[in-house]
């Protein structure tokens, strides 16, 4: 197959890595869904599948910045902005605004 022929590690095949790439968020994806196949409902609780508890803090003016784009990071302003003018924000976006 083409995505055994890009392993072969010869220097002349290239244009493959995006199989590999593939092939990759499938995996994760397989052990996302058999890890909440396995822990349930726990996956969604705030101190998650191994009951840890984290210190989590709210401040109402922090969020409300970081919803209208006024976090003072131009990316995370940029993407938060386009999310509230169109409703849609890239896989990527989602991440990083996230983090």
């Amino acid at each position: 197959t083409e995505f055994e022929r890009s392993k072969g590690g010869r220097k002349d095949q290239r244009g493959f890595e995006h199989v590999q790439k593939f092939i990759f968020q499938l995996c994760w994806r397989d052990y996302f869904h058999f890890y909440c196949q396995h822990f349930g409902r726990r996956v969604f609780f705030l101190t998650g599948p191994a009951k840890r508890a984290r210190s989590w803090r709210r401040d109402a003016e922090v969020e409300t910045r970081w919803k209208e784009g006024r976090t003072g990071v131009p990316l995370i302003d940029a993407l938060m902005r386009e999310l509230a003018a169109t409703g849609f924000m890239a896989n990527r976006g989602r991440y990083i605004v996230a983090s």
